[in-house]
């Protein structure tokens, strides 16, 4: 079963929560939060590694100290304990982690301004067509971000990143109305959430249903 846990940073406006929750930190952990300089950045690094230990802790894993090793582009994978597979994204004020037994990757978005070109420049002909017959500018930008969101899910999936073009892949809808990605005779589910209000949330795995979780970080 997939899992999706969503966090708000904001529980870590809290001074004395957030020195309890950064004095909890691994030590690899320590490292990147204290090399950045904005403070929601630090937050969001904060958040992303209690959510984790959140998920181990929902499926009884017990790990002293949290090893962080990296794939041949960067994807994260923890060291100690091979068979859970994770994906981690933030924006703004969120941070999501989805999680499962085999491979996943997830992206999260908020609505904002954005810019077309970006669409014409990194999407498929095909994608780029399907925002020119959006009805109105509303729901281009929605498509817009739910877009990108697949497409970032996809690449995180992978573990490539952006070392995978954006436009080397195609967002199919199949007759069940499902969002896919068919690529290397492996069909790939695009699912997406709505639970949080203006922003696009997706999750890619080879299964489309997932559990969502809105945690409290306190």
């Amino acid at each position: 079963m997939n899992e999706l846990f969503i966090a708000s940073i904001r529980t870590l406006d809290d001074p004395v929560f957030y020195k309890q929750a950064y004095d909890a930190m691994s030590i690899q952990r320590k490292e990147k939060i204290d090399h950045y300089y904005g403070s929601d950045d630090k937050k969001r690094s904060i958040a992303s590694e209690l959510l984790i230990k959140e998920a181990l802790n929902s499926k009884v894993y017990e790990l002293d100290e949290l090893v962080h090793e990296f794939g041949p582009y960067g994807k994260p994978y923890l060291l100690n304990c091979p068979d859970f597979h994770f994906s981690v994204s933030h924006s703004n004020d969120y941070v999501i982690l989805a999680v499962s037994d085999k491979k996943i990757g997830c992206d999260i978005e908020k609505l904002r301004k954005y810019d077309l070109n970006v669409a014409k420049r990194f999407f498929t002909t095909e994608e780029y067509q399907e925002l020119l017959n959006c009805e109105n500018e509303e729901e281009r930008k929605k498509l817009f971000f739910r877009l990108w969101t697949m497409k970032e899910s996809y690449i995180k999936y992978t573990g490539e990143g952006l070392h995978c073009p954006l436009d080397s892949f195609l967002i199919e809808t199949d007759a069940d109305g499902n969002r896919i990605i068919n690529k290397d005779n492996k069909t790939l589910f695009l699912s997406e959430s709505d639970i949080l209000n203006d922003y696009c949330i997706s999750v890619c795995s080879p299964d489309k249903q997932f559990e969502t979780r809105i945690i409290n970080l306190k």
